[in-house]
């Protein structure tokens, strides 16, 4: 459990690209990461949908 922030530097970077659906309710997108700083490759994939 973290109790406060940590801005302690990573040995890697990371970033989402997601897509919004036609209707708003869903984000349907894929984690990437770079160890090297010039190589990205997927992570894993991640979807977020709305529940009303």
């Amino acid at each position: 459990m973290r109790d406060e922030a940590d801005f302690s530097p990573l040995d890697f970077r990371q970033r989402y690209t997601g897509t919004i659906s036609d209707d708003g309710q869903t984000i349907t997108g894929t984690w990437e990461i770079c160890h090297d700083g010039a190589t990205w490759e997927r992570d894993f994939e991640l979807s977020y949908r709305k529940l009303s």
